[in-house]
């Protein structure tokens, strides 16, 4: 009767595990190949499919699957847009580091797409991005970089003809005061 229970009890405690690890606790490598399975759905563009396989793992916390779905409902692929639903898992996503998710977010603070619009923020989700090698990422900050050193250089070369003019301007009173002087002092 005690080894009946015993194994009873064992059992069930497998059984739990089991169930546990199937249903809770897949590894970072089984959330990858399973998430590699909405590579195929999306390549057919085939976006129900592709939602039901990144959505569990989305709520397990795989960030490529987050950024995925976060991608879904801001573009409305098979479905309305949901701006709220997208930002949630793209920030979700963009938070553990996934750099094309933050290179969206970067986008959504940049257009202020259901975020309040702030370039601070942007520009840091772009850094974080392009620092992880996202290419899109690193492309628009040197742009915004060489953007910005045109910008300066233009202010600079505006600023020395202002002063340049200046110069003149002051040089051209200074003759004709002392054309005037001049003038005064052959009537005196």
């Amino acid at each position: 009767m005690k080894t009946t229970s015993n194994i009873l009890i064992l059992t069930l405690i497998l059984s739990f595990a089991c169930f546990t690890e199937n249903s809770f606790g897949l590894t970072p490598q089984e959330m990858d190949s399973e998430y590699q399975k909405s590579e195929a759905a999306k390549k057919n563009k085939n976006w129900s499919l592709v939602k039901e396989i990144v959505m569990p793992l989305a709520k397990m916390g795989h960030a490529k699957s987050q950024g995925r779905l976060g991608a879904i409902y801001l573009l409305g692929l098979g479905q309305l847009p949901n701006i709220m639903e997208g930002v949630k898992w793209t920030k979700l996503a963009a938070e553990q580091g996934y750099a094309q998710a933050q290179f969206n977010l970067g986008s959504l603070y940049s257009t202020g797409t259901g975020v309040p619009q702030d370039h601070k923020e942007a520009a840091k989700w772009y850094r974080l991005a392009a620092e992880k090698g996202h290419a899109q990422a690193q492309a628009l900050i040197k742009e915004s970089r060489l953007a910005e050193e045109k910008r300066v250089a233009e202010k600079k070369r505006v600023a020395e003809e202002k002063r340049a003019a200046e110069k003149k301007r002051v040089a051209e009173e200074k003759r004709v005061a002392e054309k005037k002087r001049v003038a005064e002092e052959k009537r005196a």
